[in-house]
């Protein structure tokens, strides 16, 4: 049965012809040209009110982290150096308030090993972004300084965040090796992890 009228399967076609016209401009040689296909990517496909860039999540008391692809709230919160939008080639700074999304993108990645290209490496530079402080607004506040007024009662699963804005993470990988130098993967019951 084709959900939505067949548009999930038109749209992840969509999404595969355009990585192959971009892979064909890039040649995704490194990983600094595939994080600006999928910026190039995730322009196209996303409101215009969400911001796209590459470069890092900066808090308030200065911490930063992250050196890959941002997701922010672009009609609320300028980036911090103030370059061109859709310059995605130099790197932004984004305010830790103002980022939905923060995308580690990796063109290959190794499931086994520690370096650059690792899982183990990737999933540190996440929970780096993660650990930024930042301000969190309850779920009764609408931003900075408005809020719902009363007991606002809502039901949540256990699973959701107990707040309203959370930062939410990905790591994306365009190919996944066993090892370094090691064979793809294609099946992903080959790519779960044990923990």
């Amino acid at each position: 049965m084709l959900k939505y009228r067949g548009f999930m399967e038109r749209l992840s076609n969509v999404i595969d012809g355009e990585l192959a016209r971009i892979e064909a401009i890039y040649n995704f040689d490194n990983g600094d040209e595939f994080e600006l296909a999928l910026c190039t990517l995730l322009r196209r496909f996303l409101p215009s009110r969400v911001g796209v860039c590459r470069g890092f999540v900066v808090s308030e008391s200065n911490e930063c982290a992250g050196d890959d692809i941002i997701l922010y709230d672009k009609d609320n919160f300028p980036t911090l150096r103030l370059l061109p939008e859709e310059d995605f080639s130099r790197k932004e700074q984004v305010p830790a308030e103002a980022v939905y999304a923060y995308i580690e993108a990796k063109n290959t990645l190794h499931l086994a090993g520690t370096g650059g290209q690792s899982l183990e490496k990737s999933l540190d530079q996440v929970a780096d972004v993660k650990r930024l402080p930042r301000e969190r607004h309850g779920l009764g506040k609408l931003g900075r300084y408005n809020s719902i007024g009363g007991n606002l009662q809502t039901t949540r699963g256990a699973w959701m965040p107990q707040y309203q804005n959370p930062m939410y993470a990905v790591l994306f990988a365009r190919r996944v090796l066993d090892k370094k130098g090691g064979k793809p993967l294609t099946d992903a019951e080959a790519m779960v992890v044990p923990l």
